[in-house]
């Protein structure tokens, strides 16, 4: 499997197994990649909520957040 292939399912999230014969140079290139800063908030919601699989959060210019949750019930 190529670099090209690996990045690509890296950034489309699809897990490679620990049985894949490429999964040591996942790894590897996954260890090149630099690491983001990251500064933890506490998220109050109206109503009150509890976040449950998250797969995506972002602010805009005005400080707002928004988080992408899946939860086990209800909707997103």
């Amino acid at each position: 499997m190529s670099s090209k292939i690996l990045c690509m399912l890296l950034l489309l999230g699809i897990p490679l197994t620990a049985q894949d014969p490429d999964s040591d140079l996942l790894r590897a290139l996954t260890r090149t990649v630099r690491e983001l800063p990251m500064h933890r908030v506490e998220i109050k919601t109206n109503p009150p909520m509890m976040f449950e699989g998250i797969s995506a959060v972002t602010t805009d210019k005005q400080g707002n957040i928004y988080v992408i949750h899946r939860p086990a019930k209800g909707d997103p």
